[in-house]
């Protein structure tokens, strides 16, 4: 019998290989539209982090607002090793630096079964979910980070 550690890791890994065949085969139906059905999870995620991790948003300044997200992924969820945010207001540009990301494997299968990008990034729909929150209309962009072994997260306004 699998010791509890074990049972955990099965569970973790199964729930990747769903999440990697989900996203795949959404993608392959409905094409760059997939990210519209990705909304619900970010305000989900987002309403986690508030409710059990105490992230505060109303009145505060944004920066530090992107601060704590990027602490709660990396210190309480172990998502990766550091996260940087970085607004660019000339270009009306933010960046998200995911460097030693967990989900760079499941990104590389779920782009090698087709997908242009992964929509179901936790980070992406937090971000995605506090521009939403703050009124931000913009464009979400993400790509693989090999020199950090990650993502870059880019939100552009419009």
């Amino acid at each position: 019998m699998a010791t509890e550690e074990a049972k955990k890791q099965n569970t973790l890994r199964m729930a990747g290989i769903l999440m990697q065949v989900l996203a795949a085969e959404v993608w392959d139906t409905l094409g760059e539209t997939s990210i519209a059905l990705s909304r619900g999870m970010g305000d989900a995620l987002l309403e986690m982090f508030e409710k059990d991790q105490g992230l505060e948003i109303a009145g505060e300044n944004p920066e530090d607002v992107a601060r704590e997200v990027d602490r709660i992924f990396c210190d309480e969820l172990g998502f990766g090793k550091e996260i940087t945010f970085e607004v660019n207001y000339e270009k009306k540009q933010a960046i998200v630096l995911v460097k030693g990301c967990i989900n760079v494997q499941n990104t590389d299968k779920i782009i090698a079964a087709g997908a242009r990008y992964n929509f179901t990034c936790p980070i992406m729909l937090v971000y995605s979910a506090l521009m939403r929150r703050s009124g931000e209309k913009g464009r979400v962009a993400i790509e693989r980070w090999p020199e950090g072994n990650g993502c870059k997260i880019i939100f552009s306004s419009l």
